[in-house]
């Protein structure tokens, strides 16, 4: 059970001061004995969801997202100060945040005056995670061309797009003809397939070099077996001393 969506729809709808419905906050003194059901609630920081159409609150603005800094310093300020941060959405789209007036101006000088230090801040950070990326590439494919690898960081360590280089993983669409088997088929596995000769062979050259890298579509021989079992079996010659010692055995019997 989500207690805290519960708590919070309970808060939109109770008044603080009159909460004639308090038996439905029996289950949740159960669970937790050492906290009074007004505690629980006002400890709760409030978020509701409005449209863009609904009324303003007196004294409060509007905050559209695209700056997580704003955003989340809006949010931490008006937690701390006990007010309410409204969301707004559009269906399922958050379109931004309704806090205090002042809080969203106090926001805006912070967000100008940290800028510039901030901004230090994130590139010392790409610039490691650049290095470090570069440095496993060249490590797993040490033939690869340098402007290969900046195509690929730049490709795949693009922010705010959803891509698996984010997480340290390459994609390899720049350098075959992956996304075109996809718009035709609608079918990841089948374009997996189609593609998986060509990623082979650029892997192999970037690991050992064009010189040294192996067709595909060479086939290799099997190793043969020592002692050639493929070969019939010789039968053993018949010697003297094997005649002499079945004589022997034959006359044991008789």
């Amino acid at each position: 059970m989500n207690f805290s969506y519960i708590l919070t729809s309970l808060n939109n709808t109770l008044s603080s001061h009159d909460r004639p419905y308090n038996w439905m906050l029996t289950p949740f003194k159960k669970a937790c004995p050492g906290l009074e059901a007004p505690s629980l609630l006002t400890a709760m920081p409030l978020e509701p969801v409005v449209r863009m159409g609904d009324p303003m609150p007196t004294g409060y603005s509007f905050l559209k997202t695209g700056n997580r800094y704003k955003t989340a310093s809006c949010r931490r300020s008006a937690h701390a100060n006990q007010q309410t941060l409204y969301v707004v959405k559009d269906k399922s789209k958050v379109l931004g945040v309704r806090a205090p007036a002042s809080i969203i101006g106090d926001v805006h000088q912070a967000e100008f005056a940290t800028r510039p230090k901030r901004q230090a801040a994130t590139e010392r950070r790409d610039k490691t995670l650049h290095d470090k990326f570069s440095a496993a590439i060249k490590k797993l494919y040490s033939q690869i061309a340098s402007q290969a690898v900046l195509d690929i960081i730049k490709h795949t360590l693009k922010k705010h797009s959803g891509r698996v280089g984010r997480t340290s993983r390459l994609s390899m669409d720049r350098k075959t003809d992956y996304n075109k088997p996809i718009r035709e088929t609608k079918d990841r596995v089948k374009a997996r397939k189609a593609v998986f000769i060509n990623v082979s062979r650029k892997l192999q050259e970037w690991r050992v070099g064009l010189i040294k890298a192996t067709s595909p579509r060479t086939k290799v021989a099997p190793k043969k077996l020592a002692g050639k079992v493929d070969e019939p079996r010789k039968a053993k010659p018949v010697t003297k001393e094997s005649d002499s010692e079945h004589d022997k055995v034959a006359n044991k019997e008789d």
